[in-house]
């Protein structure tokens, strides 16, 4: 989740909180209208595999909306986030292993449990004393907190333990080092954020420049790091930037806002790719399996899809979009058979989610 669609979360309505943690604020413009993709759902769906069922997480306390933030790449581990509905605006962090979610003892009351991987070690960070975020690293059961990195927010984990977080600019901590090394953006960059870091160091995220950050309509722009951190702007389609950026990346495999993806697979410049069928990408696997989500009501409601290499397919929900509903796919394991979101249900709250594809 991006700075501002945390601070935006504080105070909005369910429904919004939603929209927002898709990345769908409408002032947001310049790119493919959602409207046209939806229009080709259908026509996709007709030669679309595999099956998805659908399931509901054991997560506790189900009066709370319930959010997936992450699943590690052998759909071993989900993260995810409990939202208190009172007002209070608590976060209570959790962990799913072996059929049940449990609480994890993280700091304060408002965390956020952001990545996990593979072997059950997850960051995430805390709104501490005097607003000041306090990040934190869990593993084997137990929450560490990082005293000296007051305002640091961690954002992403890989199986080597390499971990990227943001600090007004992005920086990484590389598996055995205690100290974050920046990342550089590029010269004419007013800011940036790093979202996500694969197995090989390679790490994703956005920029904006001056005249371009405009809080109701800022324009972003997608960005990558090697793994030796030296940064690339990512090619958009067309001739004009629009508002965009990577917010992950699995293999070789970078997905980004609104609908795009890009394929490394050894190219130094690589090329975006529209996906066809969907509004909002969020995550793709090794094998081109992309999670996301279609807009069914102009950027009211949006039912949860995976697009394939035959097509997009719809994902159950646990009620049908109808103009506040929501659904989405955030996260696909590496065989392409897991899929892992949310979904809004019939008594208002926000379900997590796991769809099992074949």
């Amino acid at each position: 989740m991006n700075i501002e669609q945390r601070s935006c979360a504080t105070s909005l309505p369910r429904a919004a909180v939603m929209a927002v943690v898709l990345g769908a604020i409408g002032a947001y413009g310049g790119f493919v209208s959602p409207s046209a993709a939806a229009d080709d759902t259908d026509a996709n769906q007709a030669n679309a595999s595999p099956n998805c069922e659908m399931e509901e997480l054991d997560v506790p306390d189900s009066q709370f909306d319930h959010y997936v933030t992450d699943m590690d790449a052998q759909a071993s581990y989900i993260a995810g986030n409990a939202h208190n509905n009172d007002g209070s605006n608590q976060r209570m962090p959790w962990v799913f292993h072996d059929g049940q979610a449990e609480y994890i003892d993280a700091p304060y009351d408002h965390a956020i449990l952001t990545a996990i991987n593979s072997s059950g070690t997850g960051v995430g960070y805390s709104d501490g004393p005097e607003r000041q975020d306090v990040p934190w690293i869990y593993e084997d059961g137990e929450v560490t907190e990082l005293p000296d990195m007051k305002n640091f927010q961690l954002e992403d984990i890989n199986e080597g333990g390499d971990i990227v977080g943001n600090k007004v600019d992005p920086f990484v901590i590389r598996a055995g080092e205690t100290e974050p090394t920046f990342l550089e953006l590029p010269d004419e960059a007013e800011e940036g954020r790093v979202n996500g870091i694969n197995d090989d160091g390679v790490a994703v995220g956005w920029f904006v420049t001056p005249e371009n950050n405009d809080w109701e309509n800022p324009l972003y722009e997608p960005y990558m790091w090697d793994e030796d951190g030296n940064g690339t702007k990512l090619a958009l389609p067309g001739d004009e930037p629009f508002h965009s950026f990577a917010q992950s990346i699995q293999d070789d495999w970078i997905t980004g806002y609104p609908a795009l993806r890009w394929n490394l697979d050894g190219d130094d410049e690589p090329q975006p790719e529209e996906i066809d069928g969907m509004s909002l990408a969020h995550h793709t696997s090794p094998s081109g399996m992309t999670a996301g989500a279609v807009d069914v009501d102009e950027g009211y409601g949006y039912q949860a899809v995976l697009a394939t290499p035959d097509g997009t397919v719809e994902l159950p929900s646990l009620k049908d979009p109808d103009g506040d509903a929501f659904s989405y796919g955030l996260r696909v394991s590496e065989d392409g058979h897991t899929v892992v979101g949310t979904s809004e249900g019939p008594d208002g709250l926000v379900h997590a989610m796991s769809w099992t594809c074949k």
